[in-house]
C-alpha cells in the first residue's frame, strides 16, 4: 500500500532486485546468442525445446521482477 515505508525484509529484497534482473538479463542474452547460432538448429529437439522453454521462463521471471522493483520503488518514495 501507498504511504507505508518498507519493511526490512521489502528493503532487502528491493536492493536485492537489480542484481537478480541483471543475472536474468545476462542467461536470456546468453541463450539468444546461442540461438543465433547457425549450428543451433542441428541440436537434438529436446535441447532446442529446453532452451526455448527457458527464453520463455526468463521473460516471466523478468517481468515479475520489473514488476515487483517498480511496486517496491513507488512504495519506498512515499
Amino acid at each position: 500500500p501507498a504511504g507505508k515505508r518498507l519493511s526490512y525484509m521489502d528493503q532487502r529484497e528491493f536492493e536485492a532486485l537489480p542484481a537478480r534482473i541483471e543475472a536474468l538479463e545476462a542467461e536470456q542474452a546468453r541463450l539468444q546468442e546461442a540461438m543465433a547460432a547457425p549450428e543451433f538448429y542441428k541440436e537434438a529437439a529436446g535441447t532446442i525445446q529446453g532452451i526455448l522453454s527457458r527464453l520463455d521462463q526468463l521473460q516471466a521471471e523478468l517481468l515479475d521482477a520489473y514488476a515487483r522493483w517498480d511496486e517496491l520503488d513507488s512504495r519506498r518514495q512515499t
